[in-house]
Formats: C-alpha cells, sequence, structure tokens
C-alpha cells in the first residue's frame, strides 16, 4: 500500500517538497543580511547605517566633483551613486526611485528593531524620472526644492544637484562658514525668494618697516605708519540673492574696525556733514598724521539692500550704502593681493558710494552698470549732491578676458580725507576708470588700469595765495601675477599717478600748495600664501618715488618722509584669518 500511494502520488509528493524547501530557504534568509546586494550594477562606495525594520529607499544623485554636507561638515563623494542613509543630510528630489527592501536581522531580544550596520557596498538603480534643467537665456532653472541641477558632461546629461542653487559657497575659515546655510525655497512659497544666509568675517594685521626717520609712510595708505597695525577686524552678516529664474531678495551689514578706518570714511557717517570727525574723534598727539585722526576707529563700510530680478539675463538692484563699483582694487582686505594699496584705488576714484546702484546683464558676455549715488565717499551731506554712474562689464566665454569701465559725473563738494571743511558750494566732477584682466597662460595673468578724473572746483594754492579753478589727474597701473603652487602665488604692481595740480595727495581736495605737476611712481613685488585654508600671508617690498619739489622760504619739501625726502622704501608682511 505504502509503495503504491507513493508511485500515485508521487508528483504531489515533490510538489510538497520544494514548498517545504522553499519555505526553509526564506526562514534562513530572514537570519542575515547579505554582505553586498548588486542591482543593474549600480554601487555606492560608502557604508551606510539603515534600521532594520525599515527599507533602503530615496533619492538617489549621481556625483562627480560634488561635495555632499553632512551635518556642518564637507566630505567629497566619488564618482558613483549616493544613498542617503538615515543620519546623513542630502537634498530632497522631486521623485524617488523604486525601494530596494533589506530584510531585518531577526534577534532574541528586539527582533526587527535593533538597528545594523551595512558595512558592503549597497547599490540601487538610478531614478527614472529627473529634473533635467531647461535653461532660458542662460539662467538656470530650480527643482520644485529650490536647488538648481547642473549638468554634468562627464555623466551623460545626468544633473548634479547643486546644494547652493549656482551660488558660491561660504569660503572656508575657522567656524562662520558653519553658519552660512542654503535657504533655497521658491518665490511661491518663500516671500524672498531664493537665496543664502551668511555669516563672515576675517581679521587682517600686519607689520612694516621703511627707510624713513619718521615712522609715518604717508601718503601711501592702508599701511601708512611704521610698526604693527590691526587694519581690519570684518564682520558681514546678510542674504545673498540667488541669481535664476526667480526673483531674489537680501542684503548686507559689513562692519569694520582697525586702521583702515580712515580710507573707508563716508562725509555724513563716519563723521559729521562738515567732514569732522564723528564716531572715532581726534588724537591730539599725532596732529600730523592723518590730519590729527585717532590711528585706531570703526567704520560700517556697505549697508544695503539688494533684489535680483529674473529679466533679460538678469538684474541686480542695491539700494543703500555701499564699496565703489569703480575700479579694481577693494577696500576689503581679503579681495587684494597686495598688502599696500594703489594711489589710484584710494585718491583717484571714490572709495565707498551711497544711493541706488543696478547691474543689468544684457547678454551671456556683456553687463550695463547704471545708478544714482550721492557726492564721493559720502553717505549725508547738506548740498546732496547726486552723481550718476555709468559703465559696462565685459567677460568673454572662455574666461580668460574680462573688462570694466565705468564713469562717474556729477557735483562734488566733499572735502578730501585731508581736510575737515568744505570749500564751496562744489562743482561739476567727472571720473573715469576702465581696467582689463587677461589670463595669459594657465598660471599667469596681468591686469592694466587706467584712471582719469577732472574738476571744475575752485582751488586755493597756499603757497601763492590765490585761488585758480579746475584740476585734472590720472593713473596707470601694471599687475602681473603668477601662479606657482596650489598654495603660493607671486604678484608685481607698477603704478604712475600724475596729481597735475598737486590736489589730491597733497593738501586736499579744494587746497594745494603750488599749482605744479606731481608724478607718484610706485613698484610693489609681493606673494600669497596660504598654508590653510583660512590663512592668507602677503610679505611685500615696495618702492615710492616722487618729483615734488616746493621752494618755500628758503626750504625744499618733498612728498615723503613728514616732506623731508623724494623716496621711500618700505618691507611688510600681513596676514588674513578667515573665520
Amino acid at each position: 500500500m505504502a509503495y503504491d500511494f507513493i508511485t500515485n502520488h508521487r508528483f504531489l509528493l515533490i510538489a510538497g517538497f520544494l514548498a517545504f524547501s522553499f519555505c526553509v530557504r526564506n526562514v534562513t534568509a530572514q537570519q542575515a543580511i547579505p554582505d553586498s546586494i548588486q542591482l543593474e550594477e549600480e554601487t555606492v562606495s560608502v557604508p551606510v547605517v539603515v534600521p532594520a525594520s525599515a527599507p533602503v529607499s530615496g533619492p538617489v544623485f549621481r556625483q562627480a566633483s560634488y561635495f555632499s554636507q553632512t551635518g556642518s561638515r564637507f566630505v567629497p563623494v566619488s564618482d558613483s551613486v549616493m544613498v542617503p542613509a538615515q543620519d546623513t543630510v542630502v537634498m530632497q528630489a522631486a521623485q524617488a526611485p523604486a525601494t530596494v527592501s533589506v530584510p531585518a536581522q531577526a534577534s532574541t531580544q528586539t527582533p526587527a528593531q535593533v538597528p545594523v550596520q551595512v558595512p558592503a557596498q549597497v547599490s540601487v538603480p538610478a531614478p527614472s524620472q529627473v529634473y533635467a534643467p531647461a535653461p532660458s537665456m542662460g539662467v538656470p532653472v530650480y527643482t520644485p526644492d529650490g536647488t538648481a541641477p547642473v549638468m554634468d558632461p562627464a555623466l551623460a546629461g545626468v544633473p548634479v544637484v547643486d546644494e547652493f542653487a549656482g551660488m558660491e559657497p561660504p569660503c572656508e575659515g575657522l567656524f562662520l562658514q558653519n553658519y552660512c546655510a542654503p535657504f533655497c525655497a521658491p518665490t511661491c512659497n518663500r516671500l524672498l525668494g531664493p537665496g543664502r544666509l551668511f555669516v563672515e568675517g576675517y581679521v587682517a594685521q600686519g607689520f612694516n618697516v621703511n627707510s624713513n626717520t619718521y615712522s609715518y609712510n604717508e601718503p601711501t595708505a592702508v599701511n601708512d605708519k611704521e610698526g604693527y597695525q590691526l587694519n581690519q577686524l570684518y564682520f558681514s552678516i546678510g542674504r545673498e540673492v540667488c541669481r535664476g529664474d526667480q526673483w531674489s531678495f537680501g542684503g548686507r551689514v559689513d562692519v569694520m574696525f582697525g586702521t583702515d578706518y580712515y580710507y573707508m570714511t563716508s562725509t555724513g557717517l563716519e563723521t559729521t556733514q562738515n567732514n569732522a570727525p564723528h564716531w572715532n574723534g581726534h588724537d591730539g598727539n599725532t596732529s600730523e598724521y592723518r590730519a590729527g585722526r585717532e590711528m585706531y576707529g570703526m567704520a560700517l563700510p556697505q549697508a544695503y539692500m539688494e533684489a535680483y530680478v529674473p529679466i533679460f539675463h538678469g538684474v541686480d538692484v542695491k539700494v543703500g550704502h555701499f564699496h565703489s563699483v569703480m575700479g579694481f582694487e577693494s577696500n576689503q582686505a581679503n579681495q587684494n593681493f597686495f598688502y599696500s594699496r594703489s594711489y589710484t584705488s584710494v585718491y583717484g576714484m571714490p572709495t565707498t558710494m551711497t544711493g541706488v546702484m543696478s547691474d543689468w546683464r544684457v547678454t551671456e558676455c556683456w553687463s550695463i552698470i547704471a545708478g544714482a549715488v550721492n557726492e564721493w565717499n559720502s553717505f549725508d551731506t547738506p548740498e546732496d549732491n547726486f552723481s550718476f554712474v555709468i559703465g559696462t562689464t565685459y567677460e568673454n566665454a572662455c574666461g580668460n578676458v574680462a573688462l570694466s569701465a565705468v564713469v562717474m559725473s556729477g557735483q562734488q563738494s566733499a572735502a578730501g580725507f585731508q581736510s575737515d571743511d568744505y570749500r564751496g558750494e562744489g562743482a561739476n566732477t567727472t571720473v573715469f576708470d576702465i581696467f582689463a584682466k587677461f589670463r595669459l597662460t594657465d598660471r599667469m595673468a596681468y591686469v592694466v588700469e587706467f584712471n582719469y578724473g577732472t574738476s571744475d572746483n575752485d582751488v586755493y594754492d597756499m603757497t601763492a595765495g590765490n585761488t585758480f579753478n579746475g584740476r585734472n589727474w590720472y593713473g596707470f597701473s601694471n599687475y602681473l601675477f603668477y601662479c606657482v603652487s596650489d598654495t603660493l602665488t607671486l604678484g608685481a604692481r607698477f603704478e604712475w599717478f600724475h596729481d597735475k595740480e598737486n590736489t589730491l595727495l597733497g593738501g586736499g581736495y579744494n587746497t594745494t600748495f603750488a599749482n605744479m605737476g606731481v608724478n607718484y611712481f610706485s613698484w610693489t613685488f609681493g606673494a600669497n600664501w596660504d598654508p590653510m585654508p583660512w590663512l592668507t600671508i602677503r610679505p611685500e617690498v615696495r618702492w615710492d618715488y616722487c618729483d615734488m619739489e616746493l621752494d618755500i622760504a628758503g626750504e625744499t619739501y618733498y612728498a615723503y618722509d613728514r616732506n623731508t625726502a623724494n623716496y621711500q622704501f618700505t618691507i611688510g608682511c600681513d596676514a588674513i584669518i578667515r573665520f
């Protein structure tokens, strides 16, 4: 009977045995997680931590030279597919791929609840639907979460999610960049539109010696005194606008303390309306240094609101108080190559502006600058004479040629750095500045700048005791930079500045020692060494010469060393530490 049953029902027995084997196999599989799960040859090169009771699922981003943010640290990710784990911060995509479930590990205490480590490589298929960028006139678009996808040609057109949506990531510093966060929400969800909150700062301090009898280096600016100087303790906070296909609003406020405050002073802000000291006061012990101003002081270099309008190729509008839009060099030490400043950048054009300024990007290469501002280096003046500013900038598609040309014209009555009051109601003053940058090779760059200014002011000649009308000046500067390595760059600067009536550097904008031409020449050689990402050391040597010779009452006066020498040699070095 037994034999007949087996013979007659052998197919049922075989089917039952296979079903039993299949059940046993499933139970065994739940007792261990495989070392590796390979799906469609897509792998992740880093281990992830997942809860045992949850599936491995979520967005998948292809990465090239991209840095994903984990907490407050930026860690490099290799050219692979990245699976966001439970403890990993990533930007969310609109469409998630199909989930891949990982069976839980059996446990006698807490089955299916204990997180387990997956040390081996895990792979998942790429998402079936991604938000491919569809640029309009070169302006990036955003995914629904506000991030901007960037096409990576190395990945066959797969977009790389840009966490900062086209904006510059925060500079690497000691700690403040941790407070700079992307805030790239669509306009329909956020009042201010896409942008980035930032908090940044740096300290620039240096030491220099000169060949003079006295310790003063004037009229050389910034490093204008022998010995140690805390030049700039600079702090900025604000919201950076995002230049894309949406409206964006932002602004910033900068506060600076140090010896450089003198060259960022604005009439009616750091000084009173008659240009007398306001915040920082006089120093009676140094009446010959900076017209008796305090050595250290505080300035408010920038305080403005900004809006980005997505018309043409983008329009930026600033309203408030900001750095001058003219010139190659900047008020901020961390944006200049050399420790010292050129005569042209300090005396030949305004260092600060107050008013409305716009930047219209009409093509991918050309932009138009236009605005209306108060007088030179003026926040509030009794006359409130406004000047117009108009110019253009250009950068070719290859990025090896850039040009900026800006002109400012209007009534000017604000006194110069050396004067405490006004002389008259002002007259029409026009200044034109143009500079061009050329990348000669992969390691070498050249910059040339020309500046010209003219004014109808009446100027009082203190030596002759009379007044004459009109003054002119012009400057010509050359810069050459050579990159030795990733951390070391060498630079040279040659400048010729011609103060035709001896009014800008000698005695103030509206007074002069003599109606005579004065030529200033300077040669500067320096280096930028970056031993750490947050540290830049800038040594330099500089030689200045001026042909001014004033014969007054049998004595000859020169430009340097308290009017006792026609040349000056300085050696200096400063360090910039970014927070």
